[in-house]
């Protein structure tokens, strides 16, 4: 069952997009945080799209603050169950329209 415990930490109704607060997974060595934005489109008035970005960053476990961060391109394999319920759903969703 994928995680629902996602906090929005900011949205912007006009703009169209959602982003979520981070969640972090601890390492032996590393820390990576991982967020998520969601963004909205309206096509035509009435068709919906959805882009939904998933960010990665990555840490040394000891490097001290939220400046050490670098761009991390992998996505946690924890992440696999909610990436194929967006697939599943969203997706879904959206060729119904």
């Amino acid at each position: 069952m994928p995680d629902r415990s996602w906090q929005i930490q900011r949205c912007d109704k006009e703009a169209g997009w959602i982003r979520t607060g981070w969640k972090t997974t601890t390492f032996t060595e590393q820390i990576v945080r991982t967020q998520m934005e969601v963004r909205v489109s309206f096509n035509n008035g009435d068709a919906t799209s959805y882009r939904v970005k998933i960010i990665s960053e990555i840490k040394g476990k000891n490097t001290p603050g939220a400046q050490g961060y670098t761009k991390y391109d992998r996505v946690l394999n924890s992440f696999t169950p909610l990436i194929d319920e967006l697939q599943t759903s969203v997706a879904k969703g959206n060729k119904q329209q």
